[in-house]
């Protein structure tokens, strides 16, 4: 389709695809905006800015559009807007759309290492249809948005980089890379390649280009000091050390109860203090969550206060058998929060 639109010469064609406009609907800042530019219940749409001087011929392209959408067998689906106002608002949800995005509730997130590849137009609609197969075949599903008019979709599949994702992102990105090639694209087309992307774009420049790369790197760069391994001997797009989810990852607490190594995230209102605390503990790194509203038992604040549950202490909880096992404390904890530095024995059941 955005084949057929371009002929009509838009200063930009950008696409939103269903779950950018489920999550707009959901920020009531957005909803408004994109209500005003549905028409039925779309899989996606269409941004299609046309710009000149004169007002009139403006309209006369829109009109154009929408002549060329009937055509193409979606009569009545151009929403036109002329107000420049309106125009603003719907421009500015589009800006927000990786923010959007990322708003996505759950464990699993939009990853960006496919985002950036490009086809020509005439196979993006094919493109689109297999990367999505391609999607289902690893049970997970892809964000769709951006730039239709020159072939670039920024999609991102939604992974769990904390459990299987990073065995997904690379099965997906192997199958992703062939379909580019054979569509004769580009697999780094606005962003740059750097640690996602370096391993897959070798192909694009051929052994004679990237060894000049590397002649070249070595004479400027013997030490290898500036921007390492981005072009010249990328690393693994999967290599776990640069992951922000390092190897040896693991939640520690699958309960509700808070980690003590996260206590010092916040200064809850509980304790009616303004302080607060910095943590390197090994359960915050995890990304423990602190939901708590009692201290823990040999703090000088609020000693032995009931739990969220109503019990009178966190001994029975599987929270205090997962954290006697982090041991020795962080000194950040026992200094700052008075935590004790012998563990009472677990009561019998």
């Amino acid at each position: 389709m955005t084949q057929h639109i371009v002929k009509l010469k838009p200063v930009a064609v950008e696409l939103v695809d269903r779950t950018m406009i489920d999550l707009s609907m959901e920020n009531p800042a957005f909803r408004p905006v994109i209500e005003s530019a549905l028409s039925g219940d779309p899989q996606a749409i269409l941004l299609v800015e046309f710009a000149g001087e004169e007002h009139s011929a403006l309209l006369a392209q829109l009109d154009d559009l929408a002549t060329l959408m009937s055509d193409l067998g979606l009569p009545g689906s151009v929403v036109k807007m002329a107000d420049a106002k309106a125009q603003k608002a719907l421009w500015d949800v589009r800006k927000a759309g990786l923010n959007i995005m990322m708003s996505m509730k759950g464990d699993g997130k939009p990853v960006s290492f496919i985002e950036d590849c490009a086809v020509p137009l005439a196979h993006l609609a094919e493109y689109t249809r297999r990367l999505t197969a391609v999607f289902h075949k690893h049970e997970t599903e892809g964000t769709w948005y951006a730039h239709a008019s020159v072939g670039t979709l920024h999609v991102r599949p939604i992974l769990d980089m904390r459990r299987d994702g990073a065995v997904r992102m690379r099965e997906i990105a192997e199958e992703a890379a062939e379909l580019v090639r054979e569509y004769k694209g580009a697999y780094s087309g606005e962003h740059g390649d750097g640690l996602c992307r370096g391993e897959w774009v070798a192909w694009q420049y051929g052994p004679r280009i990237n060894a000049a790369f590397g002649e070249i790197k070595a004479l400027f760069d013997p030490d290898n000091r500036f921007n390492p391994d981005k072009i010249v001997r990328p690393p693994k797009m999967d290599a776990r050390e640069n992951f922000r989810f390092a190897p040896g990852y693991a939640a520690l607490l699958r309960c509700g109860w808070p980690c003590p190594g996260n206590w010092a995230m916040t200064a809850w209102p509980a304790w009616r203090s303004r302080r607060r605390w910095t943590c390197a503990s090994p359960a915050r790194a995890a990304g423990a969550i602190a939901r708590p509203a009692w201290t823990w038992p040999g703090s000088r604040s609020r000693r032995g206060t009931p739990g969220p549950s109503g019990t009178a202490s966190p001994c029975e909880s599987a929270w205090w058998r997962s954290c006697r096992a982090m041991r020795p404390w962080p000194a950040a904890c026992r200094r700052y929060l008075h935590w004790p530095t012998a563990f009472p024995a677990l009561p019998a059941r």
